[in-house]
């Protein structure tokens, strides 16, 4: 019977020891996802601060967008406003009063200074009355500087933004002349034809007839 006791006594002892043991490594274990649980826990706040700081610049940049389409839209209108205010201080002069000028330019050989008036009011005055004729006279400018190549453009421009205007039979006619200089004469002559039978302008039309009769009598490039 002892000796029973005695086995069973150690028995126990053995069980305590490994519950001891069990327990022990179950602490261990508790401990250890303890610390996990704390290091996520950081991690989350970390997380969430950065969030926080990132939603902050967010707001921020934002804000800063905002105040940069404003200041865009203010320099905008300013802008706008000073180019209203040039042009009008461009427009407070008469097209005829610039007409007049500019003729006086050209007329006085300071075709430099006519041009870009000549200009002015094509451009600022497009359907007025004097619009083909400063065109024209631009055409004349770079003839008389001679720019023939640019004056042939210019009165090409002519007929085709005018086609009803005043100066289309002159501008044909110099176009003429052009041809005539270039030794083209049948491109002169089509054009002179051309500004005889559509015109009712006596004047173009008894220019454009001493054209033709100036190109009928050259000499052949055999005559001496």
């Amino acid at each position: 019977i002892i000796a029973l006791l005695l086995i069973s006594g150690c028995a126990s002892e053995r069980k305590l020891r490994k519950l001891e043991s069990d327990l022990n490594s179950l602490r261990f274990r508790i401990d250890e996802a303890n610390e996990r649980i704390s290091m996520v826990e950081k991690e989350i706040e970390d997380v969430s601060r950065a969030c926080g700081i990132l939603k902050t610049a967010q707001d921020e940049l934002i804000k800063e967008i905002y105040a940069i389409r404003t200041s865009l839209n203010e320099t905008r209108e300013f802008l706008y406003s000073v180019q209203s205010n040039i042009q009008e201080k461009k427009s407070t002069e008469s097209p005829e009063s610039l007409y007049k000028k500019a003729t006086e330019l050209f007329n006085s050989n300071k075709c430099s200074s006519a041009i870009p008036i000549f200009e002015q009011i094509v451009k600022d005055f497009p359907r007025h009355s004097l619009a083909d004729n400063a065109l024209y006279w631009i055409g004349e400018c770079y003839y008389r500087d001679g720019l023939k190549d640019k004056s042939l453009e210019t009165m090409k421009e002519v007929i085709r933004r005018y086609p009803s205007g005043n100066k289309v039979p002159d501008a044909k006619i110099k176009m003429a002349v052009i041809y005539m200089e270039a030794g083209e004469e049948n491109k002169a002559v089509e054009l002179l034809k051309d500004v005889i039978e559509k015109t009712s302008d006596e004047d173009a039309k008894m220019r454009a007839n001493a054209l033709l009769e100036k190109i009928k009598n050259k000499p052949s490039g055999g005559e001496r």
